[in-house]
C-alpha cells in the first residue's frame, strides 16, 4: 500500500516510478532523474529511506498513530521519524529537482525499501540481489545523524557516517579462572581496582569483589517465599 501511494505521487509529478517486488505482498519503489542518456553508477547519488515500521497499540497512544496528527508543534505518528520523516524529506527533494529542471552532473535516484533490515525476507540484501542495476550508485544518503533545533531554529545538521562496525578486540587472561556467579578470593586481581562498584567492599586480601550482605539477606529471602524447601 505504501509502495502505491509512493508511486502515485511521483507519476503525478511526471517522474516514472517502477515497483520492485521483493517478495509477495512487499515491494520497494525506485525512480531516477538522470543527467545523460547512459547511466554512470558510480557517480549516482541515491537518496534511500524505509517504508516499514513497528507494530503498534493503539490503546496506548494519545492520538491516531497512523493520522499524522498535529498538536503542540509536534508530528505524532508510528514511524515519523523511523523513518518516514526522511522517506518524506527524500521525496520531497526529488520532487524539487524535477520541477526545477535542475541540470545534474550526476543520476540522482530515488529508493523506499520494503525494509530497514539486513537480513529477513524483504531485507536490503534481497533488494540488492535481485535488483541491484535498478538502483546502483557510488553514493548514498541514509538514516542517521541528526538535525538540532533550539527555539524553532536549526543550530546544527549532524551527518553521520557509518554504524555497526564490527570491532574484534582480542583479550587474554593469565592466572586462576572462575565464574562470576562465585566470585573467589584472589581471582579479581587488578579488576578490583579499576570496577570499585558503588555497592560493594573488598575482602581482607584486597582481592575479592563481595556484595554488601544486604543484597545476600534480599535475595535469600526473595528465594525463600517461593520455594517449599525454607531456608534450606
Amino acid at each position: 500500500m505504501a509502495a502505491m501511494y509512493i508511486a502515485g505521487i511521483l507519476n503525478k509529478e511526471g517522474i516514472k516510478p517502477e515497483i520492485l517486488e521483493v517478495t509477495p505482498g512487499r515491494s520497494a519503489v525506485v525512480a531516477r532523474l538522470r543527467s545523460a542518456v547512459m547511466a554512470d553508477p558510480s557517480k549516482a547519488l541515491l537518496l534511500v529511506a524505509h517504508m516499514d515500521v513497528v507494530g503498534v497499540d493503539k490503546s496506548k497512544w494519545t492520538a491516531d498513530p497512523f493520522g499524522a496528527v498535529m498538536k503542540d508543534g509536534y508530528l505524532y505518528g508510528r514511524g515519523a521519524i523511523d523513518d518516514k520523516g526522511m522517506l518524506a524529506a527524500n521525496l520531497a527533494a526529488f520532487i524539487a529537482l524535477k520541477r526545477a529542471n535542475v541540470r545534474l552532473n550526476r543520476d540522482v535516484i530515488f529508493l523506499a525499501t520494503a525494509d530497514e533490515e539486513q537480513g529477513g525476507d524483504a531485507s536490503i540484501k534481497i533488494l540488492i540481489a535481485k535488483h541491484w542495476d535498478k538502483f546502483a550508485a557510488g553514493f548514498a544518503l541514509n538514516e542517521g545523524g541528526e538535525v538540532l533545533l533550539k527555539n524553532g531554529k536549526v543550530q546544527y545538521v549532524a551527518v553521520q557516517a557509518s554504524e555497526k562496525v564490527p570491532v574484534n578486540v582480542a583479550v587474554i587472561a593469565r592466572g586462576t579462572s572462575g565464574h562470576a556467579s562465585r566470585p573467589t578470593k584472589g581471582l579479581c586481581g587488578d579488576i578490583s581496582n579499576s570496577l570499585r562498584p558503588s555497592k560493594t567492599m573488598r575482602s581482607g586480601s584486597g582481592c575479592g569483589l563481595w556484595m554488601l550482605p544486604i543484597a545476600a539477606n534480599t535475595r535469600r529471602k526473595w528465594f525463600r517465599t517461593r520455594t517449599r524447601f525454607g531456608t534450606q
